[in-house]
C-alpha cells in the first residue's frame, strides 16, 4: 500500500484486540518516501468505543516518532528522535512495546 495524503486502512477491532489488558506490541515495516519526509502523520491508531486514543504512533515533521499508549484516564508517551536513514529512502522495521493495563471496549 502507498499513502501520500490522508489514506488509511481501517482494521476492525476483534475480540483478541479488545482483550488487551497488560502488554501490547505493534510492529510493521515502513518506507518513507524522501520527497514526503519528514512530515506530520500517523502510522497506526486504535481508539476505544468513545473515540479516545488508546494506541498511536506518529512520525512528526520534527523528525521525532511518538508512541502513545493508554486509556480514558490518560496515556504514556515515548519519543524517539529518528535519523534520516530511519525515516526516509529505505524500508525500516518498527516495533512498539508497552506494558500497561488497558482494555478496549
Amino acid at each position: 500500500m502507498s499513502f501520500h495524503s490522508n489514506g488509511f486502512v481501517n482494521a476492525p477491532v476483534n475480540n483478541q484486540v479488545a482483550a488487551i489488558d497488560s502488554f501490547v506490541t505493534v510492529s510493521f515495516w515502513a518506507y518513507g518516501t524522501p520527497q514526503y519526509q519528514p512530515m506530520d502523520g500517523t502510522c497506526f491508531e486504535a481508539v476505544d468505543s468513545a473515540g479516545n486514543r488508546v494506541l498511536n504512533s506518529h512520525p512528526w515533521s520534527d523528525s521525532r516518532i511518538y508512541w502513545d499508549a493508554g486509556n480514558e484516564s490518560g496515556y504514556d508517551r515515548a519519543i524517539k528522535l529518528a535519523t534520516t536513514v530511519q525515516i526516509e529512502g529505505q524500508w525500516n522495521h518498527w516495533a512498539f512495546y508497552k506494558k500497561m493495563f488497558l482494555q478496549i471496549p
